[in-house]
């Protein structure tokens, strides 16, 4: 056994007023949260923020014990399964918090959380920084399971994963209908107030990280498999737990992606299921490569928006567009959703398709259109390939700038496919638009409009949300009251372009009102329609060109 985890067994067993003959070992992995990559210097530790945790086999528990180190004087509150047990202050330097938690069945997890009174900043370093991590050592009733900091971990196994199913239930149920919300937020953004009672209407919870497939137009495809390793895959049970007891309730619509493949997750069905005790109208963005019969039954009978991510209706370009993910399959899932659909009769039930347009697939973006139509697809969304600041030589051939004229060809065709077979048609502006083409894409998307109006019932309990500022003759945007992005890591974000810039805050370092009320997000509201700074600036947002 390693000698710091023998110099922890006995540090803890001296604090201890538990008998110990039991058997002693190292453990491999536990699930946590909250605190940030393991760094060494001498000793291995990790840094916590302000609020972090673990999820560990009940077995049962009847001792935890964290070894920690505090280089400034804190307090710290700690919970077992959201019932406080102990406030302590903590001195300077090396010490051991010791928990009892009261006994279980034995079965699942139990969460062990804690939270400091702030986080402090060192000289040249941006982070938010609590305590440094050196070990926990947990207790049952069969053995003592000491965890070095290189073990705990934000992925850990899928059995620690599943273990924790229970805690993406949220305790509480809506307290405030959403409609009373959205009146709240309709008045504050249309005064443009700078602090809000309102709660956003629009949420996209980033899941997952992780993706499956490397798509030549993703990021995905282009990310280091240490920085992968690295990364945090998957939204914990206390994250996504928060989000839905704090903002569930006021959300019109909630949609759970971010930058990877939401069905990933281990606990994704859970996460899913959730939504089923709100008003708000779940979507889903996804590849499609991860369905099941059970997943897929889960999205229609929870009246799901289903956006599923193709780029081509040709089984070879498919493959290609989409790399690591197969056609036939795809279609044979889409197959049985579609008499699953015409079973359960959902009329919330809503499946489109969501088209990357790049060099490569323009021709076939008519085609597209007639074959989501064969899966009785009632909106398909064209995307133009951005790069998204990361850069190979595929992204730069590929952008459609390269060719506006054909561009803009190709979408025209594929909005009067739509029209021909009464699918609404979502298309990427034109490029480089004189005023007579400017007045063809205006007169092809009223027709497209008009001969696909039978999905408009979908949208209309939607009608009080935000309207996206490319959908504003002025331009004009209200994100920063109405929408948040809340990643995988704890960020927040009024939108989800360029987080490196958005980001206006951390989960794990501050509670959410916090945040959205703080000064980040008033200047935002007191600029971004009046003289917006940054990205936000008329011509620099995608959005606003």
């Amino acid at each position: 056994m390693k000698r710091w985890l023998r110099l922890l067994i006995s540090r803890v067993q001296s604090h201890s007023s538990l008998p110990v003959p039991l058997e002693e070992r190292e453990g491999k992995s536990c699930l946590g949260y909250g605190f940030h990559f393991l760094e060494n210097s001498g000793r291995e530790f990790r840094w916590s923020r302000r609020f972090f945790g673990f999820y560990v086999e009940d077995a049962p528990v009847r001792e935890v014990a964290l070894l920690l180190n505090a280089p400034q004087q804190f307090t710290l509150s700690a919970w077992v399964d959201d019932t406080a047990v102990e406030t302590k202050a903590l001195g300077v330097g090396e010490q051991i918090v010791t928990l009892r938690p009261r006994r279980k069945g034995g079965a699942g997890a139990r969460h062990i959380a804690f939270a400091l009174d702030r986080t402090w900043r060192p000289p040249e370093d941006s982070r938010n920084l609590g305590v440094m991590l050196l070990g926990l050592r947990v207790t049952t009733d069969r053995n003592i399971v000491c965890y070095t900091p290189a073990a705990l971990s934000h992925n850990a196994t899928k059995s620690n994963w599943q273990q924790c199913q229970a805690h993406f239930e949220p305790r509480t149920k809506p307290a405030r209908p959403a409609g009373s919300n959205a009146e709240v937020n309709l008045a504050e953004r249309g005064a443009a107030v700078e602090r809000v009672k309102s709660s956003p209407l629009k949420l996209y919870l980033e899941v997952a990280w992780l993706c499956n497939l490397r798509c030549p137009s993703c990021f995905h495809a282009y990310v280091p498999a240490t920085q992968r390793k690295a990364a945090i895959h998957f939204m914990s049970p206390h994250l996504f737990r928060q989000i839905a007891e704090q903002l569930f309730s006021g959300a019109m619509m909630v949609w759970y992606n971010g930058n990877g493949e939401t069905l990933l997750h281990p606990n994704a069905e859970a996460i899913l299921h959730a939504s089923r005790d709100y008003s708000f109208v779940p979507a889903l963005l996804t590849s499609g490569s991860l369905f099941t019969e059970r997943n897929m039954r889960l999205l229609v009978e929870g009246g799901f928006f289903l956006s599923v991510s193709v780029d081509s209706p040709e089984p070879r370009d498919f493959e290609r567009l989409r790399a690591g993910a197969r056609f036939d399959k795809l279609t044979a899932a889409l197959g049985y959703l579609v008499e699953l659909n015409r079973s359960i009769r959902n009329p919330r039930f809503n499946l489109r398709m969501q088209c990357v347009a790049q060099q490569s697939n323009l021709h076939q973006l008519a085609d597209l259109v007639r074959w989501a139509h064969a899966y009785e697809a009632r909106e398909v969304q064209f995307l133009p390939l951005q790069n998204f600041g990361h850069f190979s030589d595929y992204l730069e051939q590929s952008k459609l700038q390269h060719t506006p004229e054909n561009a803009n060809r190709q979408m025209l065709a594929a909005i009067r496919a739509g029209t021909a077979l009464g699918v609404r048609v979502r298309p990427f502006p034109p490029f480089n638009p004189d005023p007579a083409l400017e007045r063809e894409f205006r007169d092809s998307i009223e027709e497209n409009l008009h001969a696909s109006r039978s999905i408009d019932g979908l949208y209309r309990p939607l009608a009080r949300m935000a309207e996206h500022p490319s959908n504003n003759a002025d331009r004009k945007c209200f994100m920063a009251w109405s929408e948040c992005f809340i990643g995988v890591d704890g960020n927040v974000a009024p939108c989800d372009m360029y987080l490196d810039v958005t980001t206006v805050g951390n989960l794990y370092d501050n509670n959410f009102w916090d945040i959205w009320n703080g000064p980040q997000m008033a200047q935002m509201r007191r600029t971004v329609n009046s003289h917006p700074e940054a990205l936000c600036r008329f011509g620099t947002c995608m959005f606003r060109n």
